[in-house]
């Protein structure tokens, strides 16, 4: 079980994150099953780019986030064909 982000963490610095044609399933963690964005980032402009991607059965087990928890407030994030399930 991982505290933050069962499949992805952006860790402080990590500026870009583009992710295609991609399923996230079955992932296990505290916060953001799938994945999960550190509030530690302050004054920096982070970017992701989602296309064809697909969330699935992701579980955050007792914090926030079943799926996605995006904490720092200066993210950017677009997408297309989006799925959660």
């Amino acid at each position: 079980l991982y505290k933050a982000g069962g499949a992805v963490y952006l860790e402080p610095g990590t500026l870009s994150l583009t992710v295609s044609n991609s399923t996230f399933q079955g992932n296990l963690a505290n916060d953001g099953g799938a994945l999960f964005v550190s509030s530690k980032m302050a004054g920096v402009v982070a970017s992701m780019v989602w296309s064809n991607v697909t969330f699935r059965q992701n579980k955050a087990t007792g914090g926030a986030g079943g799926a996605v928890v995006i904490m720092f407030p200066s993210t950017q994030f677009s997408g297309d064909w989006l799925v959660f399930e």
